[in-house]
């Protein structure tokens, strides 16, 4: 039974080894987002360059996906689509499928078409898909994605929205306190947004002020926002209030929120070293595809994973 198992794990390396190989980990694609200003017409949009550059031919298949975007920013592809802001109707790209040996490149040239009549913004991610490897009824397939971004000149452009104060919890002593904002983009256009808190005592004595960094919020979606206060002296028990804002990077203020969070116990100031009092918390931005993160790596290791799962089961049924 141990010879068994050892099997099973030496095959399972194996897969793992194979499917995260330096063929899945050598494809690229510029740009890996477009976002840009477009008139009502034809339009050229940048072009794509896909490259090749392992040492094993590769088929690729193009394809339009919507563009969501979860509350920590990251890039989420919509299959079906159901953005109301879509673009995969107004884009067309060339050529719809390709062959790339190694160290070879291609060129995808996209058009956005944009009829009379459109405001604000429209959304999509362009997939560059590799076409499925593996014998049997196991398959691996990578896709990198170009954020497609655009924007309608001479529209009317709203970028209203509001927010929602997270009040703290469970406060801790030499701890930050982070203040939470959600900001909700009600309006037509993406745009970034950045936070800032007013910390004051019962009596008004304004404590300290704390923002965050700016972030991109996609209409129809939310983005959380995290700033953290660091107290410049101890915290006597008792309630403390909060004003927090959203603005625009120019500052123009789009909404505003109060609330409090209560000291139950005396807090000491957090040690930091110098430099890091006032600083807002940095917020969590997840690349988009293609962009810093190795989605055919990442991709590889889900297909490993699963391959790992089945040839277990199997050699187990076997073994028995």
């Amino acid at each position: 039974m141990k010879v068994k198992v050892a099997s099973i794990l030496i095959i399972a390396l194996l897969a793992l080894v194979l499917l995260t190989s330096p063929v899945l980990a050598q494809l690229g694609v510029a740009p890996d987002s477009i976002d840009v200003t477009v008139s009502r017409g034809d339009n050229s949009l940048s072009p794509v360059t896909m490259c090749n550059s392992s040492d094993k031919p590769v088929d690729f298949k193009v394809e339009l996906a919507g563009y969501g975007q979860g509350i920590d920013g990251s890039s989420k592809v919509l299959e079906p689509d159901s953005n109301p802001l879509s673009a995969l109707s107004y884009i067309k790209f060339d050529p719809a499928e390709f062959h790339l040996g190694p160290g070879e490149k291609q060129r995808i040239d996209l058009i956005a078409s944009i009829p009379e009549g459109i405001d604000g913004g429209r959304y999509a991610i362009l997939l560059v898909v590799t076409d499925p490897k593996g014998e049997g009824p196991i398959k691996t397939v990578s896709r990198l994605g170009i954020l497609i971004k655009l924007t309608i000149a001479g529209s009317h452009l709203d970028t209203k929205g509001s927010i929602k104060l997270v009040e703290p919890g469970g406060i801790e002593p030499n701890k930050p306190i982070p203040i939470k904002v959600t900001y909700a983009n009600e309006g037509n256009i993406h745009y970034k947004v950045q936070s800032s808190a007013t910390i004051s005592n019962a009596q008004g004595d304004i404590l300290g002020k704390v923002g965050s960094k700016s972030a991109l919020v996609l209409p129809g979606y939310s983005r959380e926002l995290i700033a953290e206060w660091v107290p410049a002296r101890d915290l006597e028990p008792g309630v403390y209030n909060i004003l927090a804002t959203v603005s625009l990077e120019d500052g123009t203020l789009l909404d505003e929120a109060e609330g409090s969070f209560e000291v139950k116990h005396v807090v000491p100031p957090t040690l930091v070293d110098e430099g890091e009092v006032g600083d807002g918390a940095p917020e969590t931005v997840t690349p988009a595809p293609g962009a810093g993160v190795n989605w055919p790596l990442i991709s590889g290791i889900v297909a490993g994973v699963i391959i790992i799962t089945l040839l277990i089961y199997f050699l187990r049924r076997r073994a028995y």
